[in-house]
């Protein structure tokens, strides 16, 4: 006679099994034995394996949503581990959880270092549905910019706090994309007029291109770039208007960053505003098309004065009488820093005043100027630095629509030519007019 017990949770209260035997007249005394009945825990069973695409920079992705729990002997679990077992990446790799509705009060901690996600229920008291739940929203991520595409393996494991469940395996495959460059430049590149001005602080970086070049293409709308080269940099079209130049991000951006490789130059006797534009591709250096960058950087080309212009007029009197000669003194004078030449385009200006008449002028002095003539002066002039020109300027006054005679001279610059004060580049005299000569009307 044996005994047994069907039940995979079956009760431990001692059986008591009574023995009896006839001999066709009457049954013996009743020999009573007990069996004393232990329980054998049954783990956990996990079902319905998966398989899962990841993208990269794409947000987690569930890795099992099929995935079916069962225990025959227990109605709550205490904890799980989900871990990434094959081909796992440190410092990319990324298991998440959150808890939701219907997953009662378990909680997840993530080890990046390991790969290992931890779940627990504190007290237990997650359902099997719960975990079930859980379980099904875990998710995979990657955090690099690089990610490796080899197939991870992810393996799923629950306890009830007796025994571990079987391990239940999923995979992810992960895809690579390919990231665009990334330049950083300084909003703005000041250069005087005349002068040259090194590119710097622009930084190239490429997360995934590694070793692979890149293409860059330096451009202005005017004016001229140059450089004196870089090592690891093959360059083009230097001097100009357009340079282009190939090499890794990091070669590219020890030849920009430093401001000592990359020059622009404005064109002579130009100010005002030019954009260097900056084009930069991969040409597909890691898997999927190229990605390329554009930027821009605003030129500010600053005016700097040529020449410091300054003009007297004076002819020594408070009043003249209707009829007086009238003789002005008149001078230009340059302290530089730059010569005014005959090929500038400046000019000694002086124009006939309300109230004289019969001019008559001479010009000399250290500067170029014409030796004299008649009427009003728009006279071409060169002036050395440190030179000067003096104008005899005489006429006779005449009564005029003012009582005023109002006489102005100055230096007319063409317009590549910049003033430090453009105020001292002309004088005024007044002399009042009287029309008796003993000062009376």
């Amino acid at each position: 006679v044996t005994y047994s017990n069907s039940s995979e949770d079956p009760s431990t209260a001692t059986r008591s099994v009574a023995f009896l035997v006839n001999d066709g007249v009457g049954p013996s005394s009743a020999l009573i034995n007990t069996i004393n009945l232990s329980a054998v825990n049954d783990p956990p069973q996990l079902a319905t394996p998966s398989a899962v695409a990841y993208t990269e920079n794409a947000p987690g992705v569930a890795i099992n949503t099929a995935v079916t729990l069962a225990d025959v002997d227990h109605a709550t679990l205490s904890s799980g581990i989900v871990s990434i077992t094959g081909n796992f990446q440190s410092g990319q790799d990324v298991l998440g959880f959150i808890n939701a509705p219907g997953m009662g009060n378990i909680a997840g901690s993530y080890a990046p270092g390991t790969g290992v996600l931890t779940l627990t229920s504190a007290g237990a008291t997650a359902t099997l549905s719960q975990w079930q739940a859980a379980l099904r929203a875990v998710t995979y991520s990657n955090g690099g910019d690089a990610p490796s595409g080899a197939t991870r393996t992810v393996a799923f494991l629950v306890n009830d706090g007796g025994a571990p469940s079987n391990a239940l395996n999923s995979t992810v495959d992960v895809a690579a994309v390919n990231d665009p460059p990334a330049v950083t430049t300084p909003t703005q590149l000041d250069v005087d007029e005349d002068g040259t001005a090194a590119l710097a602080a622009v930084d190239v970086q490429d997360a995934d291109a590694g070793s692979a070049d890149l293409a860059m293409v330096l451009s202005v709308g005017s004016g001229t770039l140059s450089t004196s080269g870089a090592a690891g940099v093959a360059v083009t079209g230097a001097p100009g208007s357009s340079v282009q130049a190939v090499g890794t991000a990091a070669a590219l951006d020890a030849w920009l960053g430093a401001g000592n490789s990359l020059f622009y130059t404005p064109i002579p006797g130009s100010s005002g505003t030019q954009t260097l534009s900056i084009a930069t591709s991969d040409n597909g250096a890691s898997p999927g098309p190229a990605g390329n960058d554009s930027d821009s950087i605003t030129i500010n080309i600053r005016a700097v004065p040529d020449a410091e212009v300054t003009a007297t007029l004076n002819d020594g009197l408070a009043f003249v009488n209707v009829g007086d000669a009238v003789v002005y003194t008149a001078t230009l004078s340059n302290a530089g820093p730059e010569p005014i030449l005959i090929g500038d385009g400046a000019r000694a200006q002086f124009g006939l005043p309300d109230g004289l008449t019969d001019l008559q002028w001479t010009c000399s002095g250290s500067g170029t100027c014409t030796a004299s003539g008649s009427g009003p002066i728009d006279d071409a002039v060169a002036l050395p630095v440190g030179a000067t020109l003096t104008y005899l300027i005489g006429g006779t006054a005449t009564a005029g629509s003012s009582m005023d005679l109002v006489a102005t001279f100055g230096i007319a610059a063409a317009p590549s030519l910049q003033s430090n004060n453009p105020l001292d580049d002309t004088a005024t005299d007044t002399n009042e007019v009287r029309l008796f000569a003993d000062g009376f009307e």
